[in-house]
């Protein structure tokens, strides 16, 4: 991800919604690691954070002390990373490289109208990689 030009999750400009850096726990050599990047400089191809990013490091991370977490999310989640890349990954490939975006189900339509069980909203991961169009999840 970095060689397409993304940037680590937990280094997101609007991270500290989602995750809290202990920098007391990180190596001074390793602090650079955890720098949240500026703005201006950082499209955030209108997503929300990612917990399971690829780009994603675990909560323990360069711990001085591998008992000590150097991220905390701000929810109850259980795991911080992937070993692959998740569905906003894919999502935000998509969007930074205007890739074409088609419904790859004949219900997506379907699906993303019902006002009452809108599966865009109730079922977002398996939403953005089969019904993207449908959902608006494509710009």
């Amino acid at each position: 991800m970095h060689t397409l030009g993304f940037l680590h999750e937990h280094n997101r400009p609007d991270r500290n919604n989602s995750v809290t850096i202990r920098w007391r726990n990180i190596p001074t050599d390793r602090k650079s690691e955890f720098k949240k990047a500026n703005e201006s400089l950082v499209d955030l191809l209108n997503t929300l954070y990612d917990y399971k990013s690829i780009m994603h490091y675990g909560a323990y991370a360069f711990s001085k002390n591998a008992a000590r977490k150097t991220i905390v999310t701000t929810v109850e989640f259980p795991h911080l990373g992937g070993h692959k890349l998740s569905d906003k990954d894919v999502l935000m490939l998509r969007r930074y490289y205007n890739c074409e975006c088609i419904d790859r189900h004949d219900k997506c339509g379907e699906w993303s109208s019902s006002s009452s069980i809108n599966q865009c909203t109730l079922r977002t991961d398996y939403m953005i990689q089969h019904c993207p169009k449908s959902c608006d999840m494509c710009h």
